[in-house]
């Protein structure tokens, strides 16, 4: 019986933030395996004893991505990860996209400021900072043009926590069919 483990987070004394886990493992267990969900950074995981290491709901990676991609190279190194390490280093930073769209894939116009960068904002529509390595809406904000103070304040904010800042337009679309727990 394969045995897998579909690597979450712990969300301390809050309930899990992936509400399709518990029922995942179950269907996973129905269909003939010995599946678990087990957090990421559990220092008592024996993830060589898994046949394959899914990377499911790692959502505080962000807050320590040095231990998380150590992590993912250690995992990848004893037994099958999924995604694989390269592609999981990869996704982690969301500079990918600028890799995309120099392919000819479209994306939504994404400029980059990494620490020190002046702060080149939009001046004639709405538009969207958050880190260029996020989850979820941290550190995310909309903006107009007339609040530029404030956005100078996130990048500076961003900065000084050593982040890259990705400055993209806000896409109406969002408002009816997408993520906007937006700041």
């Amino acid at each position: 019986m394969p045995r897998i483990a579909l690597a979450t987070y712990d969300p301390g004394t809050a309930p899990s933030k992936d509400p399709d886990l518990a029922g995942l493992v179950a269907e996973l267990r129905a269909a003939g395996t010995d599946a678990e969900a087990r957090f990421w950074d559990d220092p008592d995981a024996d993830w060589a004893g898994y046949d394959l290491v899914l990377v499911r709901s790692t959502w505080d990676y962000t807050w320590r991505p040095a231990e998380f991609l150590a992590w993912v190279d250690r995992v990848d190194a004893l037994t099958r990860l999924l995604n694989p390490a390269d592609v999981v280093h990869w996704n982690a930073d969301k500079r990918y996209l600028g890799e995309l769209a120099s392919a000819g894939v479209p994306t939504v116009p994404t400029r980059y400021l990494p620490p020190g960068a002046e702060p080149d904002l939009p001046t004639g529509h709405e538009y969207v900072i958050k880190p260029a390595s996020g989850a979820g809406a941290r550190y995310a904000a909309r903006y107009t043009p007339d609040e530029r103070e404030s956005a100078v304040r996130q990048l500076a904010h961003l900065h000084a926590e050593g982040l890259t800042a990705m400055v993209q337009p806000y896409m109406r679309g969002v408002d009816r069919h997408g993520e906007r727990a937006l700041h």
